[in-house]
């Protein structure tokens, strides 16, 4: 019981993010973290009051103890690469810097994450007017009208309507002044940032397993992510023609881009609970939800 006493009030070492099942306990004899289960290659973000996280990988079986008593004996872990390798943690998420939120039309109001050099809206759009103030036919989860769904899941917009009856890409469509609907290639800027480095990331319609690890990074928590980026992206489902489906299994989010696959159709990107990746479609029927960036 002292050694917590002393590891809670000294250096309070965090646990972050835990992937692969793997266990973390105090070790008896000092103060620390054992990774002492899930195989090669499980990673943790570990930070110390020393004033540094590190992303901590190992790469050999066996366990991995972690110290965390002194400063010095944290240095020395680090200077101790054997059966690990480090990385330097990724900066959590900030508002976008001057642009905190966003609001639209309706008064609605959006938090804002910075993400490379983009800044996009942190939730989905549910305005439902266009920026002139004419009305626009916005559905919601269950059955179009969708009550408290509108404001936390946001709605789904058709690809005219979101739009706002253009066709040029990355146009303002139904978002607020100096925001615009995202390109496919703005969507791919998002996924290179994120990428992994492993397979492809080149936005390539055709291409289901693309930007490998964006996609875990762009999901909120509840929908299977870690969203180390800050986006937040929900399983929202889809308002197919005449009816919502999907919720909890794939989530569909709008670009501004088309493309001429068995007639012309709009691009969307999309996100299930158990993929990596950040991979694309494209219909033309469907109604999409929608996340704005900034201009």
């Amino acid at each position: 019981m002292k050694t917590k006493k002393y590891f809670i009030a000294t250096l309070c070492f965090i646990a972050i993010i835990l992937f692969g099942g793997m266990v973390y306990a105090l070790n008896t004899a000092d103060t620390g973290f054992r990774i002492n289960s899930g195989g090669v290659a499980t990673t943790i973000d570990l930070t110390s009051t020393c004033g540094d996280c590190k992303k901590v990988t190992r790469t050999a079986a066996g366990d991995i103890f972690v110290p965390t008593k002194s400063c010095a004996e944290w240095n020395a872990f680090k200077a101790n690469t054997t059966g690990i390798t480090l990385a330097d943690c990724a900066a959590a998420p900030i508002p976008c810097p001057g642009t905190p939120t966003v609001t639209d039309i309706d008064g609605n109001v959006y938090n804002t994450v910075q993400i490379g050099t983009q800044c996009w809206m942190k939730e989905n759009l549910k305005v439902t007017r266009q920026p002139t103030g004419t009305p626009v036919t916005r559905y919601c989860y269950p059955d179009g009208a969708g009550g408290d769904y509108c404001n936390t899941e946001g709605g789904f917009y058709k690809w005219d309507v979101l739009m706002n009856g253009s066709m040029a890409e990355s146009a303002q469509g139904i978002c607020a002044p100096g925001w615009h609907i995202p390109s496919n290639a703005e969507w791919l800027t998002l996924g290179t940032y994120l990428w992994d480095g492993t397979g492809a990331c080149g936005g390539d319609i055709y291409e289901f397993y693309d930007c490998s690890g964006a996609g875990t990074k762009l999901k909120s928590v509840a929908a299977g992510g870690t969203n180390e980026s800050g986006f937040g992206a929900l399983l929202g489902g889809v308002w197919d023609v005449f009816e919502y489906h999907g919720r909890g299994s794939y989530g569909y989010y709008a670009t501004s881009s088309r493309i001429v696959i068995f007639g012309d159709n709009a691009i969307y990107k999309e996100f299930f609970p158990g993929s990596q990746y950040l991979s694309q479609n494209a219909n033309g029927f469907r109604w999409y939800s929608v996340r704005c960036v900034k201009d």
